[in-house]
């Protein structure tokens, strides 16, 4: 947490030992304080900078500043509400365009973040999932899901992120994977008609499957 200020941070891990030195146990969640503090710090300093009109943004409308400052909250979500694990990580190339296939988890598509951390941790890059193209027209929803790196699932946009060198999130059950209710957690719905698999012999880059369960 090299953006944190560092008397806040020698602060928060001062207090955590003392009170495990009274306590005889842990009380506080000192990786966790760690991950709120740094959001709110990098929050704070987004909104100073885009104040002053210091913030860019590529042709989808992708601000990885922004997405960066949502990192810690995702990873306290990742850690310790849903405690992911992941395998398989090192498949995922550290430079390069691929194409990551999904299953969707069902109710939330809250997996797709989940994913995105993952790699993120692992490799340090961002993830550019393919959204439903109605999500478009939704307000505040749709300007949240472009700045986070989300991309209208048309093929011309798949295939100019895959010729650009990034990687490329996609649920093939769209829309119908996030209704499946719980007894079908395991079952594939009919997947759409995006052509992935075209896609990814288009522009020459592999395919990565990803079972969540």
């Amino acid at each position: 947490y090299n953006d944190l200020p560092a008397t806040a941070m020698s602060a928060t891990g001062t207090l955590a030992m003392r009170l495990r030195e009274i306590a005889g146990r842990d009380v506080i969640d000192l990786e966790s304080l760690q991950d709120v503090l740094a959001f709110a710090y990098r929050i704070a300093d987004l909104r100073s900078r885009h104040s002053k009109g210091e913030y860019q943004v590529d042709e989808f409308g992708f601000d990885p500043d922004f997405t960066n400052a949502l990192v810690p909250l995702v990873r306290l979500a990742y850690r310790r509400y849903w405690r992911v694990e992941t395998f398989g990580l090192e498949h995922v190339p550290r430079s390069g365009p691929a194409l990551l296939v999904s299953n969707h988890s069902g109710v939330l598509p809250i997996d797709g973040a989940m994913i995105a951390l993952a790699v993120h941790e692992e490799t340090d890059r961002f993830t550019r999932p393919l959204i439903a193209t109605w999500f478009g027209s939704l307000p505040v929803a749709s300007w949240f899901l472009r700045r986070g790196g989300g991309t209208l699932g048309h093929p011309d946009d798949t295939l100019r992120l895959l010729d650009s060198g990034e990687i490329v999130l996609v649920f093939p059950e769209g829309v119908r994977g996030t209704g499946k209710p719980f007894r079908e957690r395991y079952r594939l719905r009919r997947f759409g008609r995006g052509g992935d698999v075209e896609m990814a012999l288009r522009a020459s880059v592999p395919i990565i499957p990803i079972s969540v369960v």
